[in-house]
């Protein structure tokens, strides 16, 4: 089969782009299938999905509006699916569903919708709203990451063609197994620094924790880029935290760097299924995370692996962590637990269910 996804950049360092990695991947071991992954933008001066199996191909060489870009770009996409014949494609997260979609006009090529946020989220941008809610209808399947998010696109778009697909682990995180730390005071929170991740009540957390002087000797450090970074540095200055919360910036191996973290923390407002918290997981640290719509709950047993927190409670997050941050025999039980259920986010079980929904676009034989 003849496989097409379509996002904003392989290149990028959000859950988006390490998903498609890890599922376009897999479907690239099956020698009756070719694979090409499509990028809007090209985010880096160098390609660092490199995998020979794979044709990348870039629309753009720096990001672009898609009110700009939208018609070239479909021009581009739609002379690639005819000239490669391709059987499906899937676009990757809401803003890409319409230019997928208009792009397989008159081919044909089927198109999925696969969703990376949930219904509800648009994430600061304003078109997002219309690109998910057109695009899911004009697509020929959706794929939701969780069952809730399933059950609103079911009630909202009224398509029957709606599957959930857990995101996966890489099966790399899995292939060395590393002794969890519990004596390294040090939290970790990994994302971009925008709104939605809501760093301002993380600050309040932190700011709760260290006023106490049994966790003067803990730090909290946070991985990512973004447009609020020069804001949040100022509120981190302003709550007396810079030596407490450091922003580490963009980081390419995220997976080693876990290991020397025992905790995790999510303040985010919106999440679909986070990739950060199943690699967490997948590395048995303890995760303390807001009670959002969807997404930890899907990885959080609460109180058994980690703690879920009604939403923007800061008091009860930082009694939360207060009280791991304070035991290491709590840390260490809840670690043992970490891997719970995690077989439902093995690479095989959701190339399962993605094998299944594929058959259904065009029927095919998987290679054994």
């Amino acid at each position: 089969m003849k496989i097409a996804f379509l996002l904003g950049s392989i290149n990028g360092s959000g859950g988006i782009a390490r998903s498609t990695s890890i599922v376009a991947k897999y479907l690239s071991q099956d020698i009756s299938n070719e694979i090409s992954i499509i990028s809007y933008f090209n985010s880096l001066t160098e390609n660092k999905a490199v995998n020979s199996s794979i044709l990348y191909i870039t629309i753009f060489d720096k990001q672009i509006n898609m009110k700009k870009g939208f018609w070239k770009a479909r021009k581009i996409i739609h002379e690639f699916l005819k000239v490669n014949d391709v059987d499906v494609l899937i676009s990757c997260g809401a803003l890409y569903f319409i230019l997928g979609a208009v792009s397989a006009i008159g081919l044909k090529t089927k198109t999925i919708a696969w969703e990376h946020s949930n219904y509800t989220s648009n994430n600061g941008h304003s078109g997002k709203k219309y690109t998910r809610k057109i695009g899911a209808k004009i697509s020929d399947y959706v794929i939701t990451l969780t069952k809730m998010d399933q059950e609103n696109y079911l009630k909202n778009i009224r398509k029957n063609n709606v599957e959930f697909i857990y995101n996966p682990i890489d099966p790399l995180l899995l292939e060395k197994e590393e002794k969890y730390r519990p004596n390294e005071k040090k939290i970790i929170t990994v994302g971009n620094l925008n709104p939605f991740k809501n760093y301002n009540d993380l600050i309040k957390v932190a700011a709760k924790i260290f006023s106490n002087d049994d966790f003067q000797d803990w730090q909290w450090h946070i991985f990512g880029e973004g447009a609020k970074r020069e804001e949040i540095e100022k509120l981190i200055t302003k709550n007396g935290l810079s030596s407490k919360v450091i922003l580490k910036g963009h980081a390419n191996n995220i997976y080693n760097l876990l290991n020397n973290y025992s905790i995790y923390v999510c303040t985010s407002k919106s999440e679909g299924l986070p990739m950060a918290l199943i690699e967490a997981k997948a590395k048995k640290l303890p995760i303390v995370s807001f009670d959002i719509m969807t997404g930890p709950r899907d990885i959080i047993a609460d109180g058994i692996n980690g703690y879920l927190v009604k939403p923007y409670d800061v008091d009860a997050m930082a009694r939360k962590l207060k009280l791991l941050m304070s035991s290491d025999e709590k840390r260490k039980e809840l670690s043992s637990n970490a891997h719970m259920d995690i077989e439902k986010f093995y690479v095989e079980e959701c190339m399962n269910k993605w094998y299944t929904l594929l058959n259904k676009c065009v029927p095919i034989k998987k290679a054994r």
